[in-house]
């Protein structure tokens, strides 16, 4: 395993490296021997652990991953499409896909000689933090905004993390969380900053591989800074690297109208720009603005286009709408950014962007508990 420059191809070490020290680019995980590796199906997704960083040894676990890929008759009654899925990453430990980075990122801390992590998060990522760093024994210190829903404050807070409730947006509690970690702690917060999180995201992409047992055409995901898609497309770059699968879904980034810096700048074909002014959204865990690192935005773009896929944004009635349709239609309860994928996938579908016999994946990333619909129903 080595950490590498995805743009100047330096070498970092495997500890206390985040962004190149030399460029200040995104690190990749780069493995020497992929084609040996035969992925398959486990109990967690830690039965990938020949691909995964510091596989070598007992992880911070707690049964990550190996969620369902359902299939959604009534939505594929609607659409006129027979092909449709959700990969429900409600299901994970805490409730959130997050669990998949974490429990990476604090084996990590842990196999290098850390006593405490940091995180800053819009809810979802410190809810997992400190699930995972009261597993692992460590402290937990978390950062969120001080609009981040109680439900997934409360989570972090049980599970003994200290958390401290930060003016304006995520940017602020980014650049906190940084600081804190030059004081000792390890930054496990889950943009591209910590080069494991994309390696736990992208156990997404071998479980919907085998689990759908073949490459899908599409794959909607929610996106705030990008690792999630990226992880997704690191995966399916390495199933071909392993001589498994061939060719990589198109992947499609929905992110808020109200803040949606990297759809903005894939649909005006330009690089992600720190956006004059943003809204508050509903759809808080996708709310990242990117200032000061709007290299995470452009990565993330680079993965869409080299998969041949889109990016869009809903606004707040359409979040909602997604929410409830995959709640009233399929029964799975997810939060508001957690299930924008549905209203992108049918708008893509009627504009006829998805072609009806492509086969179609959307991911539901966080439950809905984490969430107060009440004020939203009539």
């Amino acid at each position: 395993m080595k950490l590498i420059c995805s743009r100047c191809d330096r070498t970092e070490p495997s500890c206390d490296a985040y962004k190149c020290k030399h460029c200040g680019y995104i690190l990749e995980v780069t493995y020497g021997d992929l084609e040996s590796f035969k992925p398959h199906l486990g109990a967690d997704m830690w039965c990938f652990a020949g691909v995964l960083p510091f596989g070598d040894v007992s992880p911070v676990s707690l049964g990550e991953g190996m969620t369902p890929l359902v299939s959604v008759p009534k939505l594929r009654q609607d659409w006129h499409h027979d092909n449709v899925y959700v990969k429900n990453e409600c299901l994970n430990p805490t409730g959130s896909f997050k669990d998949r980075a974490l429990s990476v990122c604090v084996t990590a801390a842990r196999e290098c000689g850390k006593e405490g992590i940091v995180v800053a998060s819009s809810g979802n990522g410190a809810a997992s933090a400190a699930a995972y760093a009261a597993r692992a024994g460590m402290k937990a210190a978390v950062l969120v905004p001080e609009t981040t829903p109680d439900a997934k404050v409360t989570q972090a807070r049980m599970c003994g993390a200290d958390v401290t409730k930060i003016s304006g947006d995520f940017t602020n509690c980014y650049r906190h969380a940084i600081e804190m970690a030059e004081t000792g702690y390890y930054n496990v917060t889950t943009t591209f900053l910590n080069p494991y999180t994309m390696e736990g995201y992208k156990t997404i992409g071998f479980e919907i591989y085998l689990q759908l047992g073949q490459v899908p055409d599409w794959i909607v995901l929610p996106v705030g800074a990008g690792p999630i898609l990226g992880g997704v497309y690191k995966a399916f770059s390495e199933l071909e690297q392993m001589g498994i699968a061939k060719g990589i879904p198109r992947l499609v980034a929905v992110q808020a109208e109200n803040c949606g810096p990297i759809a903005s700048a894939f649909q005006a074909g330009e690089a992600v720009k720190t956006p004059d002014r943003t809204s508050p959204t509903i759809a808080s865990a996708l709310a990242d603005p990117l200032c000061g690192y709007e290299e995470d935005g452009d990565y993330t773009i680079y993965c869409i286009r080299k998969s041949g896929g889109t990016a869009l944004t809903l606004d707040e009635s359409e979040i909602l709408e997604s929410a409830k349709l995959l709640a009233a239609r399929e029964g799975i309860y997810a939060e508001p950014g957690g299930a924008v994928g549905v209203l992108a996938a049918r708008k893509l579908i009627e504009e006829g962007v998805i072609k009806p016999t492509e086969k179609v994946v959307l991911v539901a990333t966080g439950h809905g508990l984490k969430f107060d619909y009440s004020g939203y129903l009539k």
